[in-house]
């Protein structure tokens, strides 16, 4: 990821950042940005207990490729419970993240062309646009 948006999301949404994402492809650091954001909107349904963390991410790029893994685990405090529409709105950012994923290049965020597939199984499977397939083809 690049350094300016692994630096924004450390410090804006320390409790959803991991080491781990700095390792992520460029091209999703927008995304992310928009992810976290979303996720933050999550007080926007308890004025009474508003907190920084709803949900604690694990992130995991996939192995054969072309996009990543999000799993949010709902976090609970003892005086409120989730409702109905946070569960909803959750889903629905969920959701949303990953169509989001499938339609960016991975190095510059531009729309995806292709999969680009490794040979033999090294690496792993790529999402790029017209620019970066045509570079990963000639490489």
């Amino acid at each position: 990821m690049k350094p300016d948006h692994a630096a924004m999301l450390r410090d804006q949404y320390e409790h959803f950042w991991t080491e781990r994402l700095a390792s992520f492809p460029d091209g999703w650091g927008d995304l992310l940005i928009e992810f976290f954001a979303r996720l933050g909107k999550l007080n926007d349904f308890h004025a009474r207990d508003r907190r920084s963390a709803w949900v604690k991410l694990d992130f995991l790029l996939y192995p054969g490729g072309g996009g990543m893994n999000i799993k949010a685990t709902p976090l609970h405090s003892p005086s409120t419970s989730w409702t109905r529409p946070q569960r909803e709105y959750l889903a629905q950012t969920l959701e949303w993240i990953n169509v989001e994923i499938q339609k960016v290049c991975e190095v510059c965020g531009s729309p995806s062309e292709a999969l680009f597939k490794t040979q033999m199984g090294e690496g792993r499977d790529r999402l790029l646009c017209k620019h970066h397939l045509a570079e990963a083809v000639i490489a």
